[in-house]
């Protein structure tokens, strides 16, 4: 049981925290505060930003790269592949199912969860139905020297897998993003697997 002081506590947090909106959805455009707030509050001050050449990239650039990276990779505009031919069609898809994101450099996981974001994205308008955690679990790799960037970072991408399939994805089920030096001939086993679409 709580003593009277715990509830006191937890009773003031609630008079505090209750005066904001919390989201889960990364993308959702309230003002609500979501998960991306606890990756900008470990950038901005849990992180030697200036030793480890941390950089804060703002939303709308992380979605126009991994759009932009997307389309390059597969050769066609989002927007134009609603038109092409179906054997193209069927080609995109197959490519779109054997992509594999490795971030060396992961942070709190800004360009991961976009390109989570867009890869629903894409699938949504090629009509695949890949689940969130397959994209999120085999998908998406990523590693940092920073253990609490990386445990952002699966925060975060199992915020929004969970966001978009209201199925819990628990954090440590993101084994492949991982603490790490990408440089290393040691890194994870995990990242170095990514490599292999076979």
């Amino acid at each position: 049981l709580a003593t009277e002081e715990t509830r006191k506590a937890l009773d003031a947090a609630d008079k505090i925290f209750s005066i904001f909106s919390f989201v889960t959805d990364e993308r959702a455009s309230t003002d609500a505060i979501s998960p991306e707030l606890l990756g900008t509050l470990v950038e901005q001050f849990a992180v030697d930003r200036a030793r480890q050449g941390v950089y804060y990239t703002p939303v709308p650039v992380v979605r126009y790269i991994c759009r932009s990276a997307i389309e390059v990779l597969l050769g066609i505009r989002l927007a134009e592949t609603l038109t092409c031919p179906a054997e193209f069609r069927s080609e995109i898809i197959h490519k779109l199912d054997k992509l594999r994101v490795i971030d060396p450099a992961c942070g709190c996981g800004a360009f991961l969860v976009g390109m989570f974001h867009e890869l629903l994205e894409w699938n949504r308008i090629l009509e695949t139905s890949p689940s969130a955690e397959k994209i999120a679990q085999a998908q998406l790799f990523g590693i940092d020297l920073d253990d609490l960037a990386i445990h952002t970072t699966r925060i975060r991408l199992a915020l929004a897998a969970q966001t978009v399939s209201n199925t819990p994805l628990a954090g440590d089920k993101l084994e492949h993003i991982a603490v790490g030096d990408a440089l290393s001939p040691k890194s994870p086993e995990s990242f170095a697997a990514a490599s292999d679409l076979s």
